[in-house]
């Protein structure tokens, strides 16, 4: 059964998400839709899940990756309609799997960056594990980098009731120094929820750990903190990058994973309805004008950005590796239409706080 989520008012942030949307589409009506650039903002982000394979299995993870999970052909990647990729100027890699793990008929992570630099796109995120140890991938990321622009995200959290947080801090370090090689900029996300009545939260706990162990995170690690008080210039010998370090993110939805664990630590119901009285953002900033796509290990294209929506199936609209190129653009752009349509037809109810836009409450969030 659904999870049912009651929306009887908006926020500021929502009516004015609700407000730009209704901008953007009056921009789409006016402008119309010729080419496929025109369903989406400006620089659009291309993100791809190269695979599912993951060598740890994070509690919190939502997406239930594996050391087995499936892997993306390289051949059939390299097949893609140079006009699909034309559209997009930032190509991001992960959201499910570790793409250092990545591996396909002799070819690897770097060789995917090289293909996509090669047609134009020569700016990419990393969304990567931590990764204590130097391996060859590595050493090709650090060469490759010195002619692209390469941003490396890593979280740090800590599920594990047995977690020994000084070996973490201490991986920690380890997986900054390496990345510090090939990365322009490094954003640590501080990940833990505040959901399940623990003594301290999890959150509580992530931010208290990662702050009494800073000295260990960052050893041998120079940090000059810059004008924004989250961002700071890092230097370890001669590398140099940007190091960020936002809010910590207390979002997490009781999906894969890590709702097995909340399951088995006997908090499942406690959690979700809290975090359903805590849920709200119900309006959606990607309607009608989107910021990117996720290309799926299988080639289908996933329009649900959000990382909670690795497994939902709900906002696939077509293939990219199975099916004609014509065929795909003609779904997008037909899906495009029925989702402006919906949008339009519905309005007054979003604006009452009646219905939702979000792809990821509407088609994932089920129990």
């Amino acid at each position: 059964m659904p999870l049912l989520i009651t929306m009887t008012s908006i926020t500021e942030p929502e009516l004015r998400t609700i407000y730009e949307t209704v901008r953007r589409t009056e921009q789409v009506i006016s402008e119309g839709v010729k080419e496929l650039s025109d369903l989406f903002t400006e620089n659009p982000r291309l993100i791809i899940t190269p695979n599912d394979k993951c060598a740890g299995s994070c509690l919190h993870c939502v997406a239930d990756s594996t050391p087995s999970g499936a892997t993306m052909d390289y051949d059939d990647f390299a097949g893609i309609n140079s006009e699909f990729l034309d559209v997009f100027s930032v190509a991001d890699f992960g959201r499910r799997g570790n793409p250092l793990l990545y591996r396909s008929k002799d070819h690897d992570l770097v060789d995917l960056m090289k293909l996509l630099d090669e047609r134009g796109i020569n700016k990419f995120t990393l969304a990567l594990a931590l990764q204590n140890h130097s391996v060859p991938i590595l050493e090709k990321l650090d060469e490759f980098a010195t002619k692209t622009d390469i941003e490396t995200m890593v979280t740090y959290h800590h599920y594990h009731p047995k977690l020994d947080k000084t070996r973490l801090a201490q991986d920690f370090n380890s997986t900054l120094r390496n990345y510090l090689g090939f990365s322009r900029r490094i954003i640590i996300s501080l990940l833990g929820d505040k959901y399940s009545q623990q003594e301290p939260t999890t959150a509580e706990n992530v931010q208290r750990t990662f702050q009494d162990n800073w000295e260990i995170i960052f050893a041998d690690i120079g940090m000059t903190q810059t004008d924004d008080e989250n961002t700071y210039h890092a230097q370890h010998g001669t590398n140099e990058a940007e190091i960020k370090i936002p809010r910590l993110d207390t979002r997490i939805y009781p999906l894969g994973r890590f709702r097995q664990y909340l399951s088995q630590s006997g908090i499942l119901q406690q959690y979700e309805e809290q975090f359903e009285q805590a849920m709200s953002d119900y309006a959606c900033p990607d309607l009608v004008k989107w910021p990117g796509i996720i290309i799926e290990p299988d080639g289908s294209l996933n329009l649900c950005a959000s990382f909670e929506a690795v497994a939902c199936r709900g906002a696939i609209v077509t293939n990219i590796l199975t099916k004609p190129y014509d065929q795909v653009r003609d779904e997008l752009m037909q899906f495009h239409q029925r989702e402006l349509n919906w949008f339009i037809d519905n309005l007054p109810e979003i604006i009452a706080g009646k219905v939702s836009t979000c792809k990821l409450k509407n088609n994932c969030y089920q129990q």
